[in-house]
């Protein structure tokens, strides 16, 4: 008879490496949080506004991956929705950590590649950075275009004493 030999575990040390890093980065942040006031503002909390603002902002979310797969797919980049849908999440981490605007953008692109690997490879990672950072611009100009023509600080529709009219404290 002879010995089937077992399959090699595909996990090494860099998983590991992630591993501790990211229970570290958690750690860190866990000690940060103020808990108590955490949890009095969820408990302070309107339900119903809390759940519209889960669900619109899960529906973003949903639309951001949706727009991200069109974008790979145009490019000739294979991904599944579900696979877009995870690089999303990738990207929204490093959008958080990451310094400048295309952090997120930039891994989800160096993800994406990695995945859909091809001799063109370079050429379309080029092409969507470019068109990245032009879909970026573009809530940079609606920005400046609103401010543009919304009241300054010092007109009259903005100076106001709210307190007394609201009863703010």
């Amino acid at each position: 008879s002879h010995m089937v030999e077992k399959p090699r575990s595909r996990i090494g040390w860099g998983f590991y490496l992630k591993l501790l890093v990211t229970a570290g980065v958690l750690g860190v942040l866990a000690y940060m949080v103020d808990w108590p006031a955490l949890w009095l503002e969820v408990k302070n909390s309107d339900p119903k506004w809390f759940a519209f603002g889960m669900a619109l902002s899960s529906l973003a979310f949903l639309l951001v991956t949706l727009r991200w797969w069109l974008l790979m797919k145009v490019q000739g980049v294979p991904l599944t929705y579900p696979h877009t849908l995870a690089l999303n999440f990738i990207g929204q981490f490093f959008s958080a950590f990451l310094m400048g605007a295309n952090g997120g953008d930039v891994m989800r692109v160096f993800y994406a590649m990695r995945a859909a690997p091809s001799a063109n490879a370079a050429r379309r990672q080029a092409r969507t950075l470019l068109k990245r950072a032009t879909i970026r611009s573009v809530p940079a100009w609606r920005m400046l275009m609103t401010s543009s023509t919304t009241p300054s600080a010092g007109s009259s529709a903005t100076t106001g004493d709210l307190n007394d009219r609201d009863g703010w404290s």
